[in-house]
């Protein structure tokens, strides 16, 4: 990962017809592709700015910029990256969900509602993540699959049927939709990932052994 930092007079310089910090990092992201970049992160004056944070900053003037830090990477470590965090996390995840099952057919709903709500924000998590990866060309040979689309279609099914059953304190019904339909995807997301992460490691050892 890179990290470019500029002052806000150099900002000015750089982007003389952006008067503010929004249209900055527009441009900038429009540079950072052109070299084949992501940018990962801004810091703002030494703060880090979350990408939910960033619009918030759309019409803060550069007169009131010291300076902007700019985390950037390729797309092929980014999403290597991403693989390899749900290739650990999904294990667990399916753990989770597994071990949710079982406490709502022993306990209830009642007992469970923290538990599940981390499930399902989890769950969704992963889902926004899987639309982020589609946007990466080196990743297209396996997201563009019959199997991809299928995983995707499950998992937001089952989710929205959890929060059906959910609603209707449904402890069984909830039990049932957990561990078959949701878990059944995670697993299914599982295989996927590894299959994607191999794909990948095994296209960066011929870069490296082809010198590039």
């Amino acid at each position: 990962m890179k990290t470019y930092r500029y002052s806000g007079e150099e900002l000015k310089n750089l982007y003389p017809e952006r008067a503010h910090l929004g249209e900055v990092f527009k441009a900038v992201e429009d540079d950072s592709r052109t070299k084949g970049e992501f940018i990962c992160q801004f810091r703002v004056n030494g703060m880090s700015l979350p990408e939910a944070e960033e619009k918030k900053a759309d019409q803060m003037s550069l007169a009131d910029v010291d300076f902007v830090e700019i985390l950037a990477d390729t797309p092929e470590n980014l999403l290597t990256a991403v693989i390899s965090n749900w290739v650990e996390d999904l294990p667990k995840l399916i753990s989770r969900v597994d071990d949710l099952a079982l406490a709502l057919r022993e306990k209830g709903l009642q007992t469970q509602y923290t538990p599940f709500v981390k499930a399902i924000d989890q769950c969704q998590f992963l889902i926004d993540s899987l639309i982020s990866i589609r946007s990466f060309p080196i990743a297209a040979d396996v997201v563009q699959s019959p199997k991809w689309d299928e995983c995707e279609r499950t998992t937001v099914q089952a989710v929205e049927e959890s929060m059906q059953s959910f609603e209707k304190k449904d402890s069984n019904w909830l039990a049932d939709v957990i561990e078959y339909d949701l878990a059944n995807s995670l697993q299914n997301w599982l295989e996927l990932m590894r299959e994607l992460h191999g794909k990948l490691s095994s296209g960066c050892s011929k870069d490296r052994e082809a010198g590039v």
